[in-house]
């Protein structure tokens, strides 16, 4: 089993006749491990058997068609490569786009994600508090309640005992009225009392 190898972009893209953001596009999907080396340009742990899998352009195939064929169509396959080229290469700007796109759109709903968690631990915090206030006031309504129920019944008590008294003094009165009154009755009868 031959060993993985470092290579650039560019150089795995000259061996598989393609391009380096096409090279790119794939390392990134595939996982492939990468560093950055001491020139600044990022390499990527490749196997040697996927250099394989289309053989590197090399001399006689970089050649111009016309040494190859004489042919009056003989550059017809190279412009449809070069527009199928052209063509993946938008499509990787594309892939690239939608990619950030989808970043940025994961990154803002995650976002609102912890705006939602923070409004909703808020909320429930205001909840929470307003449950302790009616809990206080429920306890204030009921405390009030019995001190107005035992003040009632100490008025009512109060009344009571000054309805006794008036009844009381009511009675002497009374008593006291009634003794004038026999005593009138034995003065002008003529009796003494």
């Amino acid at each position: 089993m031959t060993e993985k190898q470092w290579m650039t972009y560019s150089q795995i893209a000259a061996r598989l006749g393609v391009t380096p953001d096409a090279i790119r596009h794939r390392s990134r999907k595939e996982g492939w491990q990468r560093q950055e080396g001491n020139d600044g340009k990022i390499r990527v742990l490749i196997d040697p058997e996927l250099l394989s899998e289309i053989p590197a352009r090399n001399g006689a195939d970089s050649a111009p068609d016309s040494a190859r064929n004489s042919g009056h169509d003989s550059d017809h396959p190279d412009r449809e490569i070069r527009r199928l080229e052209d063509q993946s290469q938008i499509l990787l700007r594309l892939i690239d786009l939608i990619d950030h796109q989808r970043t940025e759109h994961q990154k803002e709903l995650a976002r609102q994600r912890v705006d939602h968690a923070a409004e909703l631990e808020r909320v429930r915090a205001d909840a929470e508090r307003l449950r302790g206030e009616l809990d206080r006031d429920r306890g204030d309504a009921r405390q009030e309640r019995e001190a107005a129920t035992a003040e009632r019944a100490r008025l009512l008590d109060i009344i009571e005992q000054q309805g006794e008294q008036v009844k009381l003094l009511t009675d002497q009165w009374d008593d006291a009225a009634a003794e004038r009154r026999r005593r009138w009755w034995w003065f002008w009868g003529g009796r003494s009392p």
